[in-house]
């Protein structure tokens, strides 16, 4: 049933949500069911160019776009909203998030929360072998910035006997529809080979990942209403640099 509707006004905008709730205290019990309705689409493109080793250097470059997004005809389909919906405590078949869910975009979760999912990302390597058994390569990135997921949190000790949990979340916008800063990076390698006669050979390697030392935000406090709302949680990993040796013979 509609239990209310939640208002707040934060840094990043003003949000208005009707949200539901049980009419009754769930008593803790299960029934195991298909899910109807729920579907999925995908579109994409991948463009690569390749250049093989020739005149001392090679180069690779590949773009890729692409376009996925979550289906849900009626609430039935919501069965699998506390696995694929959104990070947090969700309740399946809760018809506050239904339109912030349909045909909108849907990422699988990676560590600490934070969807993967980019609809495009550019990529460019390569090598140039120098003189004296010198080698440098490269590798750029530039990929669109991961989800920014707003939700918001309410006391609802309704589905505390089968979830575990007095905490509903639920969207405060479409899912997708915000999302962090891009990423460019710059990773570099040089490397020198020293030959051992019938030995084989000694390759000396340095890896500078990050060269840029690119610092995009990754993930933040994604629930509207808490004190740390908004505040970095994860940035990109910082410049980095790697010694290496490798033996071949």
């Amino acid at each position: 049933m509609l239990a209310g509707v939640f208002e707040a006004d934060t840094p990043v905008g003003s949000f208005s949500v009707p949200y539901y709730k049980l009419g009754f205290v769930h008593d803790g019990t299960g029934i195991l069911t298909n899910v109807d309705g729920y579907t999925r689409t995908y579109h994409g493109l991948d463009l690569a160019v390749r250049k093989r080793m020739s005149r001392n250097f090679l180069l690779n470059g590949s773009l890729t776009l692409q376009q996925q997004k979550a289906h849900y005809d009626g609430e039935k389909a919501l069965g699998l909203v506390p696995i694929i919906g959104f990070p947090g405590s969700s309740f399946a078949f809760d018809p506050t998030n239904l339109a912030f869910l349909d045909d909108q975009s849907y990422a699988p979760e990676g560590r600490f929360g934070v969807r993967l999912y980019s609809e495009w990302y550019l990529k460019i390597s390569g090598y140039y072998q120098l003189p004296w058994d010198l080698g440098i390569g490269a590798f750029f990135r530039y990929q669109q910035g991961y989800p920014y997921i707003l939700t918001a949190g309410i006391r609802d000790p309704s589905l505390e006997g089968f979830y575990g949990t007095r905490t509903h979340l639920f969207l405060v916008e479409p899912f997708g529809s915000r999302r962090h800063e891009n990423k460019l990076t710059l990773d570099l390698r040089v490397e020198k080979r020293f030959a051992m006669e019938k030995y084989g050979a000694l390759t000396a390697i340095v890896d500078i990942f990050n060269i840029t030392n690119e610092n995009a935000v990754i993930s933040r406090q994604s629930r509207i209403n808490t004190e740390s709302f908004n505040q970095i949680t994860e940035v990109f990993s910082p410049r980095a640099v790697r010694f290496g040796l490798r033996f071949s013979y």
